[in-house]
């Protein structure tokens, strides 16, 4: 082996080192232990009591809140839009939607329904629905979507 090599693998078995982490899946140290100092990774050392550890479903929540913090921070009105646009032509495939967006306001422009017929009262319901349940998601970017239906 190469010195390079036995300098890689002293590194990757060093937690000491960033390369320990980075070979196990972590992006760094910092991804290693959490916000408030917990171990989140394998028990390594030998002290005592011993740094918190945290259990599947502790992690597996803090993983989920990473990724929607990441997803939502790159999300714009424009994305917004086009996921409610592509959730009403699956929902209701007889309608024609044309959304446009304002400000933090989603546009949507139903064409094919009456206002107040049972499939507008449907869509508006699948909007608010979708409003709700996504708050997570959109809450930087869309203020509220405002639905205008014509025959």
């Amino acid at each position: 082996m190469s010195k390079s090599d036995v300098d890689n693998r002293s590194n990757q078995l060093n937690p000491n080192n960033d390369a320990y982490y980075e070979s196990r899946g972590y992006e760094g140290r910092e991804d290693y232990y959490g916000d408030d100092c917990e171990y989140v990774g394998p028990y390594i050392t030998n002290s005592s009591p011993g740094p918190k550890v945290l259990s599947f479903e502790q992690k597996e929540q803090r993983f989920l809140d990473q990724r929607r913090k990441s997803i939502a921070s790159s999300m714009t009105t424009g994305k917004a839009s086009e996921i409610l646009w592509n959730l009403l032509l699956h929902d209701f495939p007889e309608i024609e939607v044309d959304l446009d967006f304002y400000g933090g306001d989603i546009r949507v422009t139903v064409t094919g329904c009456l206002p107040g017929s049972e499939t507008a009262q449907s869509i508006e319901a699948t909007t608010n629905a979708w409003l709700k349940d996504r708050q997570w998601l959109i809450s930087g970017c869309v203020e509220g979507v405002q639905l205008t239906f014509k025959f």
